[in-house]
């Protein structure tokens, strides 16, 4: 008799496209970037990490509904960031209320760089910078700087993720 073959865990999916998406991001930040200077490459960079965040919001939530920590997975991001900031700790080793609070506010961070470059009115180059302005002249700089301590968090998120899923 033939022995059924299990699919891999949908966590582990997602793990490998947050990889994908901090390693695009590292990519064109860090290579790509200098060489060209064209500060529109943020807008890509801030699209690849807004896509890791996403994905590792997914990959928590999926990896502790495997575990049976969590019945079902919401469908919607607000949902998910709901259950991430009321997370029920109690007697679960899995993920620590740090890592749940620091991925809600590079989750947020990032949508809000996204969604600004959704509905930009303005936006153009200054000083090496990118910078966005939208009807209610709210603006968001989006410098080299500020982008590498967001890819660095996303790495760090990452790893910290990784091993508590190994344990």
């Amino acid at each position: 008799m033939r022995e059924i073959q299990k699919d891999p865990p949908k966590s582990s999916f997602a793990q490998e496209m947050i990889k994908r998406n901090i390693l695009d991001a590292d990519y064109l930040l860090n290579k790509t970037y200098p060489l060209v200077k064209d500060e529109k490459m943020f807008l890509e960079v801030v699209r690849h990490l807004f896509y890791a965040s996403k994905n590792l919001l997914d990959f928590t939530l999926l990896y502790a509904h495997e575990q049976d920590q969590i019945s079902r997975v919401p469908k919607n991001h607000f949902e998910k960031l709901n259950l991430i900031s009321n997370w029920p700790v109690k007697g679960q080793k899995t993920f620590n209320q740090e890592y749940l609070k620091d991925l809600a506010d590079l989750y947020w961070k990032l949508k809000v760089l996204e969604d600004e470059k959704k509905n930009d009115l303005i936006s153009f180059k200054r000083k090496q910078n990118y910078v966005i302005c939208d009807k209610n002249y709210k603006v968001e700089q989006i410098s080299f700087s500020s982008l590498n301590d967001l890819l660095q968090k996303s790495k760090c998120l990452l790893v910290i993720a990784t091993q508590m899923s190994r344990s």
